[in-house]
């Protein structure tokens, strides 16, 4: 009734959430959370903030978990900050230190390991197709019509799928790679609606970035790429690599309660329920 969708939208406001008087898994988990709960995840993360704070490069890409949003700081500075997604719990984002080494822009996207044994060689097998746009299948290093392939007795490691470049593409039109040995990097995407959601755990592991457009011009301006440059080499329609004269520190972190730029709390949900061990106080 009106009274319900009235306090449960102050509640939202109050949480700095999407104020939509909807109880979606954002809400739900923040109506659950108990004073003592709120109180001990401030605690943890500040420990953990101050442990980064000692450590951090002046510069930094920052991807914080629990919040779902990746930041770039500049000389100490925020630069830019955005949504984000991240992995789903039973494909959990790596909390890494890395870096960015490349810049690609009009990427094509080789379909991961686990994502085409779990998900596209069953889909292979059931329907003769892997369901994604405009790709390419490798069996054996061919080129194949995956239709007219019998795929009951192919292992997936005989098998590659490529999707090529484009708005289509899974990864959208940039990835930022990385040199970690777990195929995790970001990148953009072609589902820009799925940012709209409070809990945005749904990949496979890569963070997806709600704006990767401008982090590529973030990244591209200290490598002399203009604007009109990049906007020619989307035009192009084939992978553009750039590789960063200095490569810029990621740092992956799981705070769970932070600061917003009006000075006030923000609560974030346990995702991969890294915070069930005792805070000390």
């Amino acid at each position: 009734d009106e009274g319900v969708d009235t306090a449960v939208r102050a509640f939202q406001f109050s949480q700095r959430m999407k104020v939509d008087g909807l109880v979606g898994g954002g809400t739900r988990v923040a109506l659950d959370r108990s004073p003592q709960e709120a109180a001990a995840q401030m605690r943890r993360s500040a420990l953990s903030m101050r442990a980064f704070r000692d450590t951090a490069p002046d510069t930094v890409i920052l991807v914080n978990l629990p919040s779902q949003t990746t930041t770039l700081v500049r000389d100490g500075e925020e630069a830019l900050t955005m949504r984000s997604i991240v992995g789903r719990p039973s494909r959990e984002t790596p909390l890494l230190q890395d870096q960015i080494t490349h810049v690609i822009v009009n990427p094509t996207w080789t379909v991961p390991p686990t994502v085409l044994r779990e998900d596209k060689l069953p889909l292979l097998r059931a329907k003769g197709t892997p369901g994604i746009a405009n790709a390419v299948v490798y069996l054996d290093g061919t080129p194949v019509e995956p239709a007219i392939v019998d795929w009951r007795n192919v292992s997936p490691r005989r098998v590659r799928i490529v999707q090529q470049p484009g708005d289509h593409n899974a990864l959208g039109r940039y990835r930022f790679n990385m040199t970690n040995p777990y195929n995790i990097y970001l990148h953009g995407t072609n589902e820009p609606r799925l940012f709209d959601r409070e809990i945005r755990t749904v990949s496979s592991g890569c963070v997806r970035l709600e704006d990767a457009r401008g982090m590529a011009e973030a990244l591209l301006a200290t490598e002399h790429v203009s604007t009109a440059r990049l906007d020619r080499m989307l035009d192009r329609q084939e992978p553009q690599w750039v590789r960063l004269t200095q490569p810029v520190p990621v740092r992956f972190v799981y705070w769970t309660a932070t600061v917003d730029d009006r000075d006030a709390v923000r609560l974030h949900p346990d995702i991969y329920d890294l915070n069930e061990d005792p805070v000390p106080t």
